[in-house]
C-alpha cells in the first residue's frame, strides 16, 4: 500500500450493523484477508443469533471491513463454578487497502 497524503484515520468511515445485503461483501473480504473461510450459512446463524455485535465498516459506500462477535455463556473465569455471559469476537477483517 502506497502513501498517497490522506491519513487513513482522517479519511470518512462508516461503521454500521450488517444487513444481510452485505452477506456477499463479508464473504468475499473474509476469502481475501483469512486462511479460515466461514460459509455465507455461518455468516448468518452468527447474526441472526445476535445481530447487535456484528458491525461493518463503509467507506465510499463500499463494505471494506467487519468484526463479528456473539455472546456466549460458559463458566467465569473469575468466581468458581458460576456461569457467566462473555463476549467473543468470532472474526475480524479489513481489506489490505483499508488497514
Amino acid at each position: 500500500m502506497s502513501y498517497d497524503g490522506e491519513s487513513l484515520l482522517e479519511a470518512p468511515y462508516l461503521l454500521r450493523p450488517f444487513r444481510p445485503d452485505d452477506l456477499s461483501s463479508v464473504v468475499e473480504i473474509n476469502r481475501v484477508c483469512l486462511p479460515e473461510n466461514y460459509s455465507a450459512y455461518f455468516f448468518m446463524e452468527v447474526f441472526k443469533s445476535c445481530p447487535e455485535a456484528f458491525i461493518v465498516a463503509e467507506r465510499e459506500s463500499r463494505v471494506v471491513g467487519y468484526i463479528m462477535c456473539r455472546l456466549e455463556f460458559g463458566f467465569s473465569d473469575v468466581r468458581r463454578f458460576r456461569m457467566v455471559r462473555k463476549g467473543h469476537i468470532v472474526s475480524v477483517a479489513v481489506l489490505p487497502e483499508y488497514r
